[in-house]
This record gives structure tokens, C-alpha cells and sequence, in this order.
């Protein structure tokens, strides 16, 4: 085989590589797109159903698992805009940018920071359902989980 024979081939096995993996991030991409139109669609559904529950109420359960599954989009869509906003291009004369300088927090993210203080506070020394929900997401951050 001549140099330029095997330097062709070696070029095409990487662009195949990298189509493969272009391919596999819109593949994730997609899915995701899909599981938030499904939890769109499963909220709405919910709010309806709670408002028809108002009177007889829910169980503690149901509002726990709510609460957890606003807090994973809540992390998913800061940390996707924290991507976006570093992922910005810099014009000339911005200076160094999100690559070098250390990125600073968007107001969501600060608001949703003391709102977790906030939770953390109120539920110091409390017992109850309360106090499982805020140690169960707390466990969730550390890769561990919480008996019960």
C-alpha cells in the first residue's frame, strides 16, 4: 500500500469516527428533547388532576417526588444556560473570556442557590416529610442514597 493510499484511509477511518460521535450527540440530544416533551406533556396533565385533588388533598409522597422532579429540570435548564453562556464566542476586545476567566453565576442559578439555603434553614432540626425530601435531595448531589 503507498503512503497516500494508507493516509486516505486513515482519513476517512477519522472522519467516520467523528461523524459517529456527531451522530451519537444528536442521537442524546434528541432523546432528552423527547423526555422533556414528556414531562411537558405529564405536568400538564398533573395540574389539572391537582386541581380536581384540592379539597381531598395528596399524599406527602406526591408532593416530595414533585418537588424532586422541579428540582432536576430546575438543575438540567441552569446548567444547560451556564453551558450556553460560556459556550459564547468572544469578539475582539471582550478580553479573555468564559474559557479563561472563571464563569460567574446567572441570577438563576442565585436565586436557586438561597432558595436552597433557604429550605436548608427551614428544616434544620424539623422531622417529618420535610426533612426526608431535603435529605434525600442532599443524598442525590453525594451519588448516595437515603434509607428510609
Amino acid at each position: 500500500m503507498k503512503t497516500s493510499d494508507f493516509m486516505k484511509k486513515v482519513n476517512e477511518d477519522l472522519n467516520i469516527g467523528l461523524d459517529a460521535h456527531k451522530m451519537h450527540m444528536e442521537h442524546e440530544v434528541q432523546l432528552a428533547r423527547k423526555n422533556c416533551y414528556e414531562a411537558a406533556e405529564n405536568a400538564i396533565e398533573l395540574h389539572k388532576l391537582l386541581a380536581a385533588h384540592a379539597e381531598k388533598g395528596v399524599e406527602p409522597w406526591v408532593t416530595e417526588k414533585l418537588a424532586l422532579a422541579a428540582d432536576y429540570l430546575r438543575n438540567i435548564k441552569e446548567h444547560l444556560m451556564a453551558a450556553s453562556e460560556q459556550a459564547m464566542p468572544v469578539t475582539p476586545g471582550q478580553g479573555a473570556g468564559p474559557a479563561i476567566s472563571p464563569p460567574v453565576p446567572t441570577s438563576m442559578a442565585m436565586e436557586a442557590k438561597k432558595k436552597a439555603i433557604k429550605k436548608e434553614n427551614a428544616s434544620c432540626g424539623a422531622t417529618g416529610s420535610a426533612s426526608v425530601a431535603t435529605g434525600a435531595v442532599g443524598s442525590l448531589f453525594k451519588g448516595k442514597t437515603q434509607k428510609r
